[in-house]
């Protein structure tokens, strides 16, 4: 998996490829708390080019809503593809994650 972080107005980004599981859940959380530390009111996770995502990063992806929230952040999800967003709706992420069809989608939403 590959990951980097972007600025995008007030949002920080998190643009993930590749697999998202047990072996580059790490990684993932590392950037995602950097983001969080730096002072991010705004966090998105564009998986655009994400092609799979384990419990691992489910695990992440809760972890970076419930933090923002208490913080009084935003977090959401863009660009998830059908088969990771099935997961989702599975595991009952999509009852407590906000997901746009698009990295513009979830900026303008949030207000980023």
């Amino acid at each position: 998996m590959s990951t980097a972080l972007e600025t995008e107005g007030s949002a920080h980004i998190v643009v993930m490829a590749g697999k998202l599981d047990s072996a580059s859940a790490p990684e993932a959380e590392k950037l995602v708390l950097g983001a969080l530390e730096g002072g991010a009111g705004i966090v998105i996770m564009d998986m655009a080019q994400l092609e799979y995502v384990s419990s691992a990063g489910l695990r992440v992806m809760l972890m970076a809503a419930k933090r923002l929230k208490s913080s009084g952040g935003k977090f959401a999800l863009a660009a998830v593809c059908p088969a990771i967003l099935e997961v989702l709706d599975i595991a009952g992420f999509t009852a407590i994650l906000d997901t746009y069809p698009d990295r513009a989608a979830a900026m303008a939403a949030l207000g980023g």
